[in-house]
């Protein structure tokens, strides 16, 4: 007799959901198919999402790689970065030229404000927005926010940047401050009257550290005046070659004088309308920085920055203009024995009263390809990255973290930070991508002697030509005002 084959696979199907209900009651669960190959009771291990990220600056390698193995072992993590160093060559194109065939391209890449307008045209800028626009102004100076935006669009997070102080021997002014102190508290004259009543030497008062240090922060020069008047009654040591010297060469350690009298691109550095360049002020503080030259009197051709940043650590030099890197210098060599001076920084003395003090700056963002579908995973290890200790990043590379919040063992950063506040972001606009070299030959012209009203008129008429914002010659100022009153640096 045959059995039914229909009532034998519904008995057959109900013992298995029997037993499956009975397994399930002992572990509160169904069985998996991993239960039923392996016993393996272990969760599936979902694949990370990969994050490239691109870079050219051979600094940044150490620390990258170290940021990005505690990044992709932290639990929890939805993804990991992949590093590539580039060449740096023209780093845009190659993003551009990876990114449209797709295949091998970058989710980030770190990238220098001055090429943001580039990378926005090409579509490799992905804009930041909403609540996480807000957050970037939140978090970061005026400058930094300036750096990344074109066009009114925020285009990367500030990382890092560069930007010139003051930077001074602070072991030779903490002299000088103690024997200014001195001098107020007993003049000559007590000296003398207490010297006829008693016929012995009057005791000296003990001046105290603190009181020192809060009479240098009192009296560094706040304004070339100040410096001038300064270097006037200085009674240098025998190892002293020089009051003040910078790099007058360099664009970078010497923009400051024209940077609150000019306007090139606006605050954001990419409208080719604005062109402000030769006016009464700038004019004014150039022929100021011409005086210089003749109160300190070096010769442009003596200086370089290296031979600057050798003789301040030497003590032959007691004032300069450094960039941020120059104290993790400083650093290196007294851990090695070779420097025997303490130093300090201050933020960049104004020109006069009246115009302020403003260097360049550049910024180092990190930027999201317009290209990558991983928007997500790529802000994930920006805000890691961003959010790790500034001095860490700073002993690693010498590079200075944007954020505002963040702080710095040395105190000596802040005077940094206070100028990058105060800084011009480098432009954007690859119409004037000239002008940093066409600026620093005008400098360099009025450093020897050329009139400013005439080269700064030259240079205005020829960068409102090169962007379109005005044809016209500029009429010739008059400009009789002299910036200072001085003698020579004896």
């Amino acid at each position: 007799m045959k059995r039914p084959v229909g009532l034998f696979i519904w008995v057959s199907l109900a013992v298995i959901c029997i037993s499956a209900l009975l397994y399930a009651g002992k572990t509160g669960r169904l069985p998996s198919y991993r239960d039923s190959v392996s016993g393996n009771s272990a969760p599936r291990v979902v694949p990370k999402e990969t994050v490239k990220l691109w870079y050219t600056d051979s600094d940044l390698t150490n620390y990258l790689e170290s940021a990005s193995v505690k990044f992709n072992s932290e639990s929890g993590r939805q993804e990991r970065v992949e590093l590539r160093l580039c060449e740096e060559g023209d780093f845009v194109k190659a993003i551009y030229d990876a990114s449209v065939k797709g295949e091998d391209f970058p989710d980030i890449y770190v990238l220098s404000n001055d090429s943001f307008e580039k990378a926005y045209l090409s579509g490799l800028a992905r804009e930041i927005t909403g609540d996480d626009a807000v957050a970037v102004m939140d978090a970061y100076p005026g400058s930094a926010v300036n750096a990344v935006t074109y066009k009114g669009h925020i285009l990367g997070c500030p990382w890092y940047y560069d930007t010139a102080a003051l930077i001074y021997n602070k072991t030779f002014l903490l002299d000088w401050a103690e024997d200014k102190l001195l001098m107020e508290t007993v003049t000559e004259g007590d000296l003398n009257e207490a010297q006829t009543e008693t016929s012995e030497v009057t005791e000296i008062p003990e001046i105290s550290p603190e009181d020192t240090e809060a009479y240098l922060a009192e009296h560094i020069p706040h304004n070339m005046e100040d410096l001038l008047f300064f270097s006037n009654d200085y009674n240098a040591p025998d190892t002293l070659d020089s009051v003040f010297k910078w790099d007058v060469n360099d664009v970078f350690f010497t923009y400051f004088f024209a940077g609150d009298s000019m306007n090139v691109g606006s605050e954001t550095g990419d409208d080719p309308s604005v062109m402000d360049i030769y006016n009464e002020k700038s004019v004014l503080a150039l022929k100021g920085f011409q005086m210089l030259n003749q109160f300190f009197s070096f010769d442009s051709r003596d200086v370089n920055y290296d031979q600057v940043v050798s003789d301040l650590i030497d003590g032959k030099l007691l004032f300069t203009v450094c960039t941020t890197d120059v104290l993790r210098t400083i650093r290196e060599k007294k851990k090695a024995g070779e420097c025997a001076y303490e130093f300090g920084a201050a933020p960049l003395p104004d020109i006069t009263a009246e115009i302020k003090a403003r260097p360049l700056s550049v910024t180092d963002a990190l930027v999201i390809n317009g290209y990558s579908e991983k928007a997500s995973n790529a802000r994930a290890f920006i805000e890691f990255i961003t959010g790790l200790p500034a001095d860490e990043l700073y002993e690693a590379t010498g590079k200075t973290s944007a954020l505002t919040s963040c702080t710095f063992s040395d105190p000596s950063m802040e005077a940094f930070r206070t100028s990058y506040e105060n800084s011009v972001p480098v432009t954007k606009m690859t119409r004037t991508g000239n002008f940093r070299i066409r600026m620093e030959a005008a400098l360099m012209r009025i450093w020897d002697g050329e009139d400013p009203n005439l080269v700064l008129r030259e240079l205005s008429y020829d960068m409102n030509r090169q962007t379109g914002a005005s044809l016209e010659e500029p009429e010739l100022l008059d400009v009789r005002e002299v910036p200072y009153e001085m003698g020579t640096e004896e």
